[in-house]
């Protein structure tokens, strides 16, 4: 009763209120138009994601390609198709696996689905209509549920490629389509294990380091503007799209690469600290550009002390001994904690830095 009284207090409002009052003219802020030329600068490096990920695309889609011509099948093109779809999303040890498995039981399910729409011998029209439904039914679930997709997918590509055949010929196919899947998910999943423990930990650092350089520039253009530019707002999304990267890859990353590197502690609470420190450093952004701080109280950071943060982090960065303490006497509000936990991460990560280092290009 509450909640319908409030609900028709709040139409009466709408209805009743006048339309002339005074309009205000806030200004609005567009981020920098990204160019093609520096997404590449900023993702195609040795260690990044999309590179490692089109790396084992190619390298699995040539051993299949190899193994299909030199097992003489005849559909090889499907060995891989398989191995582009297992493989062509970040989705990590647990989702790859999964992946893999949908492709395999989707195409038998497909096999048998596509087997019983042909005894129906459908033709002409029949034949234009149960494409269309298949292609419907395949557009909604591939995002929802790939297993899915798969089935009316496999029996999609079955009723093409017949082109309106008969079971005769579906029964000869139906061996192909399913040794080639199989071959292609076993070959995507062998060269993702073999590749992925030798490149994991590599990979998380480097996600960690263009992190923290996405945030060393937008501490930095704070420390020169302390109000919403395009440049400073498209510096804040740069680094909440780092972060996810980052996330993303030490939860797909960290356990792989725990076993070639048991001991990886040291890398784990370096991304823990770099994630804190970027996840409030974007907070107090959020306070500083868009005005949210509350009424009497000042912003939880001044340009001084962004400075101060983005000379610390490229500091640490460029630093060539990490086990040497940068100097800590500037002020860095109250940011200086995760500082601190970070730099003490990050001097322990000695062992790999020379590798990683070099597979981060830094971006202007």
């Amino acid at each position: 009763d509450i909640l319908s009284q409030q609900a028709k207090q709040i139409a009466q409002s709408a209805t009743t209120a006048s339309g002339t009052g005074p309009l205000v003219d806030t200004a609005v802020v567009l981020p920098e138009v990204q160019s093609g030329l520096r997404f590449c600068q900023e993702n195609l490096f040795l260690w990044s994601v999309p590179f490692q990920m089109a790396l084992r695309v190619c390298l699995a889609t040539l051993v299949a390609g190899a193994v299909g011509a030199w097992l003489g099948l005849n559909h090889a093109y499907w060995v891989m198709a398989a191995v582009v779809v297992v493989l062509n999303q970040p989705y990590g040890w647990p989702g790859t696996t999964r992946r893999a498995i949908y492709r395999v039981v989707g195409t038998l399910a497909g096999i048998l689905l596509a087997w019983g729409v042909l005894s129906l011998h459908p033709e002409g029209l029949w034949i234009a209509l149960t494409v269309g439904v298949l292609q419907f039914i395949i557009q909604i679930f591939v995002v929802v549920q790939y297993a899915i997709a798969a089935i009316f997918i496999t029996t999609f590509s079955m009723l093409i490629t017949l082109g309106g055949g008969g079971l005769q010929q579906l029964n000869e196919l139906l061996g192909a389509r399913a040794l080639d899947t199989a071959i292609g998910c076993g070959v995507a999943i062998a060269v993702f294990m073999l590749m992925l423990p030798c490149t994991a930990l590599y990979q998380v650092f480097a996600e960690m380091r263009a992190t923290l350089m996405a945030a060393q520039r937008l501490a930095e253009s704070l420390s020169q503007e302390n109000h919403l530019t395009s440049s400073v707002l498209s510096r804040r999304i740069s680094l909440r799209r780092r972060l996810l990267s980052l996330q993303q890859t030490a939860d797909d990353d960290v356990d792989a690469a725990k076993l070639r590197h048991p001991k990886i502690e040291p890398l784990v609470k370096a991304v823990s600290a770099s994630k804190t420190l970027s996840w409030k450093l974007l907070a107090a952004a959020s306070y500083t550009t868009d005005h949210h701080t509350p009424d009497g109280h000042e912003a939880p950071l001044n340009e001084a002390q962004y400075q101060q943060i983005s000379c610390r982090i490229k500091g640490l960065l460029q630093s060539e001994n990490p086990k040497k303490r940068l100097d800590n006497h500037a002020d860095y509000g109250f940011l200086q904690e995760e500082l601190d936990n970070l730099e003490q991460a990050y001097r322990q990560l000695q062992p790999w830095r020379r590798w990683g280092d070099k597979g981060v290009r830094p971006v202007v």
